[in-house]
């Protein structure tokens, strides 16, 4: 596993992750450019590795029982009220499976999970100590000081709620 015991990715795992990624999404590409004609703007963008809110997989940034921010829509609201969420990775693929959520996206301030339904957040949260609203949980980097998480989580609170 490439996360150290917080559930924080390490610098290597996180480019070794991007190069995985670049090379599925550009075969990926390959493909669907094969079988359409057309394709839309947001798709384009999320596989060229461009702003993670660009998905057409969430349209509104919002998914789960509560139509709840998910993990993408987190990171966007975030990046949008002028909180530092650096390098943006989907690691959906690779995290989901294993954790049971919907969507996981990595930054090198926090990592972002949303799932289906609170429970289950509630579960994966208690299980590790995470943070956890709704159907939404974080966990922060470990060089992120304590006062930075506190206005994380203040923010968090504001956009999910």
């Amino acid at each position: 596993m490439c996360s150290n015991r917080y559930g924080a990715r390490t610098a290597d795992c996180r480019r070794h992750l991007a190069g995985v990624a670049s090379v599925c999404l550009a075969a990926g590409a390959l493909l669907f450019a094969g079988c359409s004609s057309a394709s839309s703007g947001a798709s384009t963008a999320a596989s060229m590795g461009g702003d993670p809110a660009a998905s057409p997989h969430d349209g509104d940034g919002r998914a789960g029982e509560m139509h709840a921010l998910s993990a993408r829509g987190l990171v966007s609201a975030l990046k949008t009220a002028g909180f530092a969420v650096p390098n943006p990775l989907d690691t959906t693929v690779q995290d989901c499976s294993a954790d049971g959520c919907q969507q996981s996206i990595v930054t090198d301030t926090l990592r972002v999970e949303s799932f289906a339904t609170t429970a289950q957040a509630q579960q994966y949260a208690a299980d590790r100590g995470f943070y956890q609203v709704e159907t939404v949980v974080v966990s922060f980097a470990p060089p992120l000081p304590e006062t930075e998480r506190a206005r994380y989580r203040t923010e968090i609170q504001k956009l999910v709620a």
